[in-house]
């Protein structure tokens, strides 16, 4: 009996939570991190060339692990900056 009103919670906490990040979105606030500046990501490309690891750039830049390894292999929003920054 506990575990269907410890699933029923579950439930009601992800809806309203669903519910509150759809709000949030529609206000136009956007969720996440924000995107590195046009520095970083030179600076971090800078690095890379020179041999630097992706966790070294991050420890060495204050980065995310993953921001530095997204810029250095031009992954996800850092694929597309760069492409347009070519045209």
């Amino acid at each position: 009996m506990i575990y269907v009103f410890a699933q029923l919670e579950r439930e009601q906490i992800s809806e309203a939570t669903t519910q509150r990040l759809a709000a949030v979105k529609l206000a136009g606030k956007r969720l996440g991190q924000k995107p590195l500046s046009a520095f970083q990501v030179t600076k971090a490309r800078e690095l890379a060339a020179k041999g630097l690891s992706c966790r070294k750039i991050a420890s060495q830049m204050h980065l995310r692990k993953s921001a530095a390894y997204n810029v250095v292999h031009e992954k996800g929003f850092y694929q597309l900056s760069h492409e347009t920054a070519k045209n």
